[in-house]
C-alpha cells in the first residue's frame, strides 16, 4: 500500500514550498494508498517527488536521500528480498538498500538486481536527471504526462488529472481498448498521458530541452523478458516430473516467505494454482489460513471444491457471493475504481474478494500468472490448432478465398460464424493468436475517427525467436494480458479496498525457472497439478471445479439489462460521439435476442460507457 507522484515545471520558477504544495495536492489523490505523506523538492532543476503510506511503518520504507544530497529516491510498491544480514543495522531497509545500489551500480543495474513490484522515482542532484521505472512484471502502474511545460508523473490517472484538469479521450486508446479488453502502455485512455511498460523506465534530463515538447521522451528497457526466456529455453534441462517438482515446490514456498507478511489470506478458486498457494501457506502456519472463494446465484449447489479443498488442508472459507441483487452496484463501484477502463470480467467479483478479505486482512495472495507461466491458457490451444489447419494452405489461396462476398460481409466483430473466415489472413502461430484472443477484429470500425495503436502482436521484431509454438504464444502473453491487463487490474481491486494484492507464482525466480521447464511438463499447468498432489487426494483434485468467469451473459440479460440498456442508449451515443451507434447497437439487440452471444464484444463497450460517466467526461 503505497503511492508515488511529482513534478517537473522548468519554465515556471517555484520556490521549495510550492514545489512540495503541488506535490501534496497530487497525492490527495491517492489517499487510499496511504495518508501519511513524504514530499522531497529540489528548487535548482524545479523537480519534486513525493510518495504515500500507511500510518505504521518509517518515512525510509518508502523515500530515502544519501547523505550527501546527491540521490533522492521514492518508491511505491512492494519489495520482495531476503532479509538483510545480522550485521546489518536494524534501521536499514529495502529502500535505503535500492538507495546504495544506485550509488555503486547505477540505476539500471540497480533496478535489475532489485527483487519486488516496485514503481520508482529517483533524483539525481548532480547528473541533473529523474528517473522513472516501473516493475518487470507489470504488477504497478505509473502514468506520465510529458508537457511543454514540464512533466507530470503518478500511480494512478486522477493525481495528474488534478493537476492538468479535464483532459481529451484518446480514441486510438479506445480502439485498442476494443480489442484486447485493456490498454496497453505506453498508451492511456487520455491523450498526451502515458504509463511506463513492464520492466522498462524513463529518464529526463532535466537541465536540457525536454521540456519544451509534449512528446513522451524515449523509453529504455532495464529488464527484459525475451533475454528471460530465450536463457531459459537454452538452459533447458531434461529432468523428469519429481524433480522439476520439487524446485518449483522450493522456489514457491521462498516466494510465498517474502509475501504473506503474517497476515495474509488467499484467493482458492479450486484450481491448481490457488490451492498450490493456499496449501504451501497453510504448511508454513500453525493457525488457520483464512481463504476466501467466489460463488454467484445460478451456481450449481454442489460445485463446492474450494471450499472442501480449504477444509482438507484445515484452513477458514469464506464464500464470498456475488448475488444478482447486488451486481449493479458493483459493476458501477467498478467504473468508479479504475483509473481507466478495463473490460476483465473478473474485476467485479475480485472488488468483493478485496472489500470481504480487507476487513481482516492486509494481504491477498492470488495465483495470477500461473496460466500464462505454464501454458494453461485454452486459447493457446486454439490458436496452435488453427495453425495446423490453415498455414498448409498456400497464402495465395487463403487471400483469393478470403475476398469471397461471404468474407467481405463479415461483421467487424468476431462472430461463431466467422471464426475460421476472419482468420485467413493470418501467416504465423502468432497472428492466428490475436486473432483468437480479439474482443474485435476491427474497432475502427465502431470508433469513428479512431484507430489502433500498434502493439508487441504487431512488431514481429520484438516477438521470441526459438522456442516452441506454445511457448512464443505464452511470451506474447506474459508481454501483454498478464503485465498490462491482468495485474494492474487485480491491483486496482485490492488496492480500492485497502489490500496489497501478492503474486507468489511472479517472483522472478519463478518466471525464470517456468522458461525451463520442458514444455510437457507445463501443458495445461499439469506441473502445478502435480504440486496440488502432494498435498491435496486426486479425487478431490478431479471433482468438479467452478465456473471462474464472471457470467456476464446472464447478467447482461438480468440485472444489468436496464444498465446496459441506459449506457447503450443510440442518443447518449451520439452525443458522446465516440462509439458508431450504428455498429454497437444491432450487436446488443442481437444479443437480447439469443441470436448469438455478443456478449465479450458489449462489454467493453459498456465497461467505457460506465467509466465515462463516472470520470472521463470530467476528465
Amino acid at each position: 500500500m503505497s503511492g508515488l507522484a511529482g513534478l517537473w515545471r522548468p519554465h515556471r520558477p517555484m520556490s521549495r514550498e510550492s514545489l512540495e504544495s503541488l506535490s501534496e495536492h497530487m497525492l490527495a489523490s491517492l489517499s487510499h494508498r496511504g495518508s501519511v505523506r513524504h514530499v522531497a523538492a529540489h528548487p535548482p532543476t524545479q523537480a519534486a517527488i513525493a510518495a504515500c503510506r500507511p500510518a505504521n511503518g518509517p518515512i525510509s520504507a518508502h523515500m530515502a536521500r544519501s547523505s550527501d544530497g546527491r540521490h533522492i529516491i521514492a518508491v511505491a510498491g512492494e519489495f520482495y528480498e531476503p532479509a538483510p544480514r545480522a550485521s546489518m543495522l536494524d534501521v536499514d531497509t529495502p529502500v535505503e538498500r535500492l538507495l546504495r545500489r544506485i550509488q555503486s551500480l547505477g540505476i539500471e543495474r540497480a533496478l535489475a538486481h532489485t527483487r519486488g513490484a516496485v514503481c520508482v522515482a529517483a533524483l539525481d542532484t548532480v547528473e541533473g536527471t529523474l528517473t522513472l521505472s516501473r516493475d518487470k512484471m507489470g504488477e504497478k502502474s505509473l502514468y506520465v504526462a510529458p508537457a511543454p511545460d514540464g512533466l507530470l508523473f503518478a500511480s494512478e490517472l486522477d493525481a495528474i488529472v488534478s493537476m492538468t484538469g479535464p483532459l481529451s479521450i484518446d480514441l486510438d486508446a479506445v480502439g485498442t481498448l476494443l480489442r484486447h479488453g485493456y490498454i496497453p502502455a505506453p498508451h492511456a485512455i487520455y491523450k498526451g498521458v502515458y504509463k511506463l511498460p513492464p520492466g522498462c523506465l524513463l529518464r529526463i534530463h532535466l537541465h536540457g530541452d525536454a521540456g519544451t515538447s509534449s512528446a513522451m521522451p524515449p523509453i529504455e528497457r532495464y529488464w527484459d523478458l525475451r533475454d528471460v526466456a530465450k536463457a531459459g529455453i537454452d538452459e533447458r534441462r531434461p529432468e523428469g516430473w519429481r524433480g522439476t517438482a520439487d524446485v518449483l515446490h522450493d522456489l514457491l514456498m521462498t516466494s510465498i516467505d517474502l509475501r504473506h507478511g503474517g497476515r495474509a489470506a488467499t484467493l482458492l478458486t479450486g484450481d491448481a494454482e490457488s490451492s498450490v498457494i493456499t496449501a504451501l501457506l497453510q504448511a508454513k502456519q500453525s493457525a488457520p489460513v483464512q481463504a476466501f472463494g467466489i460463488r454467484y446465484d445460478g451456481d450449481a449447489a454442489d460445485i463446492d471444491r474450494p471450499d472442501r479443498i480449504a477444509s482438507y488442508l484445515g484452513c477458514h472459507f469464506d464464500q464470498v457471493r456475488v448475488a444478482n441483487r447486488d451486481v449493479l452496484t458493483w459493476a458501477e463501484r467498478a467504473a468508479a475504481t479504475c483509473g481507466e477502463p478495463v473490460a476483465t470480467p473478473s474485476f467485479i467479483p475480485l472488488l468483493a474478494v478485496a472489500d470481504a478479505a480487507s476487513a481482516s486482512h492486509k494481504r491477498l495472495l492470488l495465483g495470477d500468472g500461473a496460466d500464462e507461466l505454464f501454458f494453461g491458457h485454452a486459447a493457446y490451444r486454439k490458436a496452435m490448432r488453427h495453425a495446423r489447419w490453415m498455414l498448409p494452405i498456400p497464402r495465395w489461396a487463403r487471400q483469393k478465398l478470403g475476398t469471397l462476398p461471404v468474407v467481405r460481409r463479415a461483421h467487424a466483430w468476431i462472430g461463431s460464424t466467422h471464426d475460421h473466415l476472419v482468420r485467413l489472413n493470418a501467416n504465423c502461430v502468432e497472428e492466428h493468436y490475436l486473432d483468437t484472443i480479439s474482443l474485435w477484429q476491427h474497432p475502427a470500425q465502431a470508433v469513428p475517427g479512431g484507430r489502433e495503436y500498434s502493439t508487441i502482436f504487431s512488431n514481429p521484431d520484438r516477438w521470441l525467436e526459438g522456442g516452441t509454438p506454445g511457448e512464443r504464444l505464452q511470451y506474447l502473453d506474459q508481454h501483454m494480458r498478464l503485465g498490462e491487463g491482468q495485474l494492474p487490474m487485480v491491483d486496482r481491486a485490492c488496492l480500492a479496498h485497502g489490500l496489497t494484492p501478492c503474486f507468489p507464482l511472479l517472483d522472478e525466480s519463478v518466471v525464470r525457472f517456468s522458461w525451463q521447464v520442458p514444455q510437457a511438463h507445463k501443458t495445461r499447468k499439469l506441473i502445478l497439478g502435480k504440486l496440488a498432489e502432494r498435498y491435496l487426494p486426486e479425487k478431490l483434485l478431479q471433482s468438479h471445479l467452478p465456473p471462474t468467469g464472471a457470467p456476464i451473459a446472464a447478467w447482461l440479460r438480468g440485472p444489468l439489462r436496464e444498465w446496459a440498456g441506459d449506457l447503450l442508449n443510440r442518443r447518449r451515443l451520439q452525443q458522446q460521439g465516440i462509439f458508431d451507434a450504428d455498429e454497437i447497437l444491432p450487436i446488443w439487440e442481437a444479443f437480447l435476442e439469443g441470436k448469438q452471444q455478443w456478449h465479450a464484444n458489449l462489454w467493453p463497450v459498456l465497461t467505457f460507457q460506465a467509466w465515462y460517466e463516472q470520470r472521463g467526461r470530467h476528465g
